[in-house]
């Protein structure tokens, strides 16, 4: 745990050094443009006194008309002066690169969005566990807290018994498989053989009544659920009911299987003395694809 905090306040810190660093480049002169300002001003002064010079002549301007007008350019030309009068001409403006107050802010609170994020998610809890206090145990926590605030959380319900059962404690996990059956009421097949195939668990391959009444009522929800006609098949062969067994296996061999789980159940069909369907090919099947090389040999005396 101590090595992740390491690497993480490391990270945080990289990151945070990585946003501020164009700020880190301290205070560089850049030249102002006060001199050139004043230059271009007294041309465009000049140019302009030209001008009317050049229109007075022309006698497009009166003398009166071009003194006005000589006056007006004067007082722009020294409007402009006062406004740059506060710095000498040579002079050089600097600006700062370092807003100390806004690196400080970066830096305080990039680690501490971070770590309120990282705390918040709970996902700390879940560093340093041990064998003697593994991860799930504290995901079963929080499971178990969730489906409290909210018991009508069909997704945290089904993750706890799911999860309960794959760490062995049948107990709990059958408790909360009838929970959640109870809350559906009793029409999602999947659920119902869920409970049913856990409490057969629990007893070791036993078929208690409650057992089989939730695999008769996933039947039920679902005519073709194939553990619900597995295992009921199971529970009428162990009360010698050999009919029904043999009316739920055939039913369930009509339905695309897994080869194994064919071959057992094809064994069980022929212990009841019924031979398996036979599946026809597809239509698109190569026919040679499906020819068994033979070699035969025979002793020469035979």
């Amino acid at each position: 745990m101590t090595a992740f905090l390491v690497s993480a306040g490391l990270l945080t810190l990289v990151t945070a050094m990585a946003i501020v660093w164009p700020w880190l480049g301290g205070r560089r002169p850049i030249p102002n443009t006060i001199r050139q300002r004043r230059e271009a001003n007294r041309k465009i002064y000049n140019d302009r006194l030209a001008q009317i010079e050049e229109e007075l002549r022309s006698g497009r301007l009166s003398t009166e008309q071009a003194q006005s007008l000589r006056d007006e350019a004067g007082q722009h030309l020294v409007e402009d002066i006062e406004q740059l009068s506060d710095l000498p001409a040579g002079s050089t403006e600097t600006i700062s690169r370092r807003p100390v107050l806004l690196i400080l802010f970066v830096l305080l609170l990039l680690p501490g969005i971070t770590i309120g994020l990282y705390l918040q998610s709970d996902s700390w809890m879940l560093i340093g566990q041990s064998d003697q206090e593994p991860a799930w145990a504290y995901i079963i926590k929080r499971l178990e807290a969730r489906v409290a605030d909210e018991p009508e959380d069909a997704e945290a319900l089904l993750m706890l018994a799911r999860t309960r059962r794959a760490q062995g404690d049948t107990a709990a996990a059958i408790a909360a498989y009838a929970q959640l059956n109870e809350q559906t009421g009793y029409q999602v097949a999947t659920y119902l053989a869920d409970e049913a195939e856990t409490r057969i668990l629990a007893k070791q391959g036993a078929f208690s009544p409650i057992a089989v009444e939730r695999l008769e009522q996933a039947l039920k929800a679902n005519p073709n659920d194939g553990r619900a006609l597995w295992y009921l098949g199971l529970a009428a062969l162990s009360n010698q009911d050999r009919a029904t067994a043999r009316s739920h296996w055939l039913k369930l061999s009509e339905q695309t299987l897994p080869d194994n789980f064919r071959k057992v159940l094809n064994q069980q069909l022929e212990q009841l003395g019924v031979s398996p369907p036979q599946r026809e090919a597809s239509s698109q099947t190569d026919p040679a694809a499906t020819r068994l090389p033979l070699r035969i040999t025979a002793d020469p005396a035979l």
